[in-house]
């Protein structure tokens, strides 16, 4: 099953791949993570908690910082649930961002 989205001027667009619904196993996908600097990460798949998989273009934009940060402030009172940030950023702008959390 293919979704589609509707942008605001009307324009639909057909997604690849297969829809992800809540309750479902996120699809396990290998990321470059920032700490440690430049080594494999597992993101979704089989996890020993839940798993909250922040998708943003940039950490370097004022929405996505935001987002990022608010995310992460909710998720710290919730327990078993590990928070992942995927972004576009290179490593090192990603460990900027982090330490100026």
């Amino acid at each position: 099953y293919m979704a589609t989205v509707t942008f605001k001027n009307d324009t639909t667009c057909t997604l690849a791949g297969n829809e992800i619904n809540v309750g479902d196993m996120a699809p396990e996908v290998t990321v470059v993570n920032c700490n440690p600097m430049l080594q494999n990460e597992t993101v979704g798949g089989a996890q020993e908690c839940a798993q909250l998989v922040i998708v943003v273009p940039s950490l370097d934009t004022p929405v996505c910082d935001a987002e990022t940060r608010k995310f992460n402030t909710e998720a710290a009172s919730i327990d078993g649930v590990n928070v992942k940030v995927v972004s576009m950023d290179l490593p090192f702008a990603a460990a900027k961002f982090c330490s100026t959390a």
